[in-house]
């Protein structure tokens, strides 16, 4: 009987991942983690549609809820200003470079 209560709650949770686009977002520039840094979730059939938005947290990683399941997904981070974007589908784990931004480059 136990088995089965664990074995059910294995499907659970794998379904409930099922509902969520997951990632982390790294600083290539400084080598660590991107902590603070915005990210929306847009669905991409019939225009884009915002549908979600979150912070990544000290480790870089954020959680976002998907409502339709089977559509297309746009995953954008705000890091200093400057967009990152990745599709993406539900249960999809990503992992999003980004660096730091500079006014002027030197040449």
């Amino acid at each position: 009987m136990l088995s089965v209560v664990v074995l059910l709650a294995c499907f659970s949770t794998a379904a409930q991942g099922a509902n969520n686009i997951t990632g982390t977002v790294r600083n290539q520039s400084r080598g660590e983690p991107a902590a603070g840094d915005e990210v929306i979730l847009a669905r991409l059939d019939m225009g884009m549609q915002e549908e979600g938005r979150a912070k990544t947290d000290s480790l870089g990683a954020f959680t976002l809820n998907v409502q339709h399941l089977g559509k297309p997904y746009l995953v954008r981070v705000f890091h200093q200003g400057v967009s990152y974007d990745q599709q993406a589908s539900a249960g999809q784990a990503l992992s999003i470079e980004v660096f730091d931004a500079a006014i002027h480059v030197q040449a």
